[in-house]
């Protein structure tokens, strides 16, 4: 197993090299930096596996090298920083944090504290890079279920665009459209349990099949449990086929309990599958699409004011 190897950027070259020497005891690699600037250019150009960032430093401090970091290195890249600081005043930590620091430690330290410090955020950054690459194959695994399905290809794709699209026009956060995107992208994930039989049947689904297809928000649910998903996107992939007015699946859930971000997904899910050619059917017109979108929200099973943005960003995109 290869060393772990750790970045120490501090000016006072006795407390660096204290730091190295107890690092190495340890079992780590360890490379130095004097200042911010020559900390951001060696992490850049060793790649070590975490960072020790003295706060107050020459030519560039340890907040401007921490947030040049961090910057390059989330998700699988990501990256433990923690801070050395003699002074821990509640702002400076703060302000850290939310530059993207991972810990603080005060000076004079503590070599079992540090040691301690740096093992916890190692493990934590192996398990990011764990999670994070199953999320990335569970989205591939999206891919392969509609390369099952001739009539789906390009379905997930195409609900997230126009999810995306609903959600900019009525200006929802940054936070909430990137909701939209991944959950949109994952909706339909629980159909990997679904047989191809009943996946791909040609000609009207008996009851026990459709019992079968109405099992796939949970399926997706079980799926993506265990990936670093926020809690509205795991609410969407589940609820994605719930009606205003209680007739959905699979938890009949009433009006007040669908959020606005499941409204939007699925009446781009629904759309997309109206405009889409299916085994039992062909295609319709966007025109007619919007026509039966709009019959289901006047039976109070879907958002008429959603339904409505649908048609006015087609219109205002066919010009």
């Amino acid at each position: 197993m290869s060393k772990s190897r750790i970045l120490i950027a501090d000016d006072d070259k006795l407390i660096r090299d204290t730091i190295a020497r107890y690092c190495k005891t340890y079992g780590f690699e360890v490379i130095t930096a004097s200042n911010g600037q020559e900390a951001v250019e060696t992490e850049e150009n060793l790649r070590p596996d975490l960072v020790i960032l003295d706060v107050e430093m020459p030519v560039m401090n340890g907040f401007k090298a921490c947030q040049i970091i961090r910057e390059k290195r989330s998700g699988v890249h990501y990256i433990p920083i923690i801070f050395l600081s003699g002074l821990l005043l509640e702002e400076s930590v703060i302000a850290g944090l939310e530059l993207g620091a991972d810990d603080y430690i005060r000076k004079p330290f503590e070599p079992l504290e540090l040691l301690t410090r740096i093992t916890n955020l190692l493990k934590i950054k192996k398990l990011i890079a764990q999670v994070e690459t199953l999320e990335n194959t569970v989205f591939s695994l999206v891919k392969s279920i509609e390369a099952r399905d001739f009539y789906t290809a390009g379905h997930s794709r195409r609900v997230a665009d126009m999810s995306v699209n609903i959600g900019k026009e009525i200006g929802v956060s940054e936070e909430e459209v990137e909701i939209l995107n991944k959950s949109s992208l994952l909706h339909d994930i629980g159909k990997m349990g679904i047989p191809d039989q009943i996946l791909n049947k040609q000609g009207s689904l008996t009851n026990e099949e459709f019992d079968f297809i109405k099992k796939h928000p949970v399926l997706g649910v079980d799926i993506c449990s265990n990936l670093r998903l926020v809690p509205q996107i795991l609410d969407i992939i589940h609820h994605h086929h719930e009606k205003l007015d209680g007739s959905g699946y699979p938890d009949g859930l009433p009006a007040e309990e669908i959020s606005r971000l499941v409204r939007i997904v699925t009446i781009a899910d629904i759309f997309d599958a109206l405009t889409t050619d299916r085994p039992y059917r062909v295609s319709k017109t966007n025109t007619e699409a919007i026509f039966i979108l709009k019959k289901e929200a006047q039976e109070n099973k879907l958002d008429i004011d959603f339904v409505q943005f649908v048609e006015d960003f087609l219109q205002k995109n066919s010009k």
